[in-house]
């Protein structure tokens, strides 16, 4: 995690992975910007999608909770 204890889309990323979900990114240029789309599919079949602009990009706790509300799943991050 990067300081202040929040979390980079790369951190949630892993995390998922380690809880078996599959994770497809799509990296595309947007108005001449790269842009990271990223999409999670938990093995319930939940998915969630997050489009970031560098993977190392802090994640708000909002986005964490919603991320985890869609994946039907619970992080250890901002606990």
């Amino acid at each position: 995690m990067i300081a202040g204890n929040w979390p980079s889309a790369h951190d949630y990323i892993s995390w998922a992975q380690d809880q078996g979900c599959v994770v497809t990114i799509v990296q595309t240029l947007r108005e001449g910007r790269a842009l990271h789309i990223v999409s999670i599919a938990s093995q319930a079949g939940q998915t969630a999608i997050e489009v970031v602009m560098e993977l190392a990009d802090p994640l708000m706790s909002s986005t964490v909770a919603r991320l985890d509300r869609r994946l039907g799943m619970k992080s250890h991050l901002f606990r």
